[in-house]
């Protein structure tokens, strides 16, 4: 009894967020991408030094 709402709202949700995911994800996409490059480039400073 309680799910209908629930379904509702969500389905109202995710029309909202359409338009806005479309744009969103490649940006999410690209900060994502340069966390990880930050990360692995700072592996890498890490190795670098133990090897010397």
């Amino acid at each position: 009894m309680f799910r209908l709402p629930c379904f509702s709202y969500s389905d109202t949700f995710g029309m909202v967020l359409e338009p806005y995911s479309e744009m969103f994800l490649p940006i999410l996409i690209q900060i994502w991408m340069l966390k990880w490059n930050l990360e692995h480039s700072k592996n890498l400073e890490i190795q670098l030094q133990e090897d010397k």
